[in-house]
């Protein structure tokens, strides 16, 4: 007969996982670490109930489900530090490049032979300004 909690905890594991790989927010990484947790936790008892009950199986569905509950624990914590590294460029992105920036290659001209103009480089994550000179180019 197979452990229930066996099958549980992986079918958490790997639901789990595929939330965490497919689905980004802060609120499906909550739910997605719950699960493997959920998973690492049921794991855990079916392996007891498997040890102490020799007519039940599924221990490799437990151990199964411990392996993929700590990969997704693994998984939403390498994908949470990567969604932090890309804030951060982005709110240096924003601090840097006021929206009026986001136009590449937008220039003013100064009507004194001297045009400003802004850049941005194409992953957007940084502007720089340029004067532009008019006499250089005669």
């Amino acid at each position: 007969m197979n452990n229930n909690k066996a099958l549980i905890s992986m079918i958490l594991g790997i639901v789990g996982g595929l939330m965490t790989f497919f689905l980004m927010g802060t609120v499906v990484y909550i739910i997605s670490a719950a699960l493997g947790i959920a998973a690492i936790v049921l794991s855990v008892m079916a392996k007891k109930e498997i040890a102490n009950n020799k007519n039940s199986s599924g221990k490799g569905m437990a151990i199964a489900g411990m392996i993929l509950g700590i990969a997704n624990l693994v998984l939403v914590v390498i994908m949470v530090l990567g969604l932090y590294m890309i804030s951060n460029i982005e709110i240096a992105s924003a601090a840097y490049c006021p929206k009026e920036m986001n136009m590449v290659n937008q220039c003013v001209d100064n009507h004194d032979g001297t045009a400003d103009c802004v850049y941005m480089d194409v992953l957007e994550t940084h502007c720089y300004t340029e004067v532009l000179d008019e006499s250089q180019y005669k």
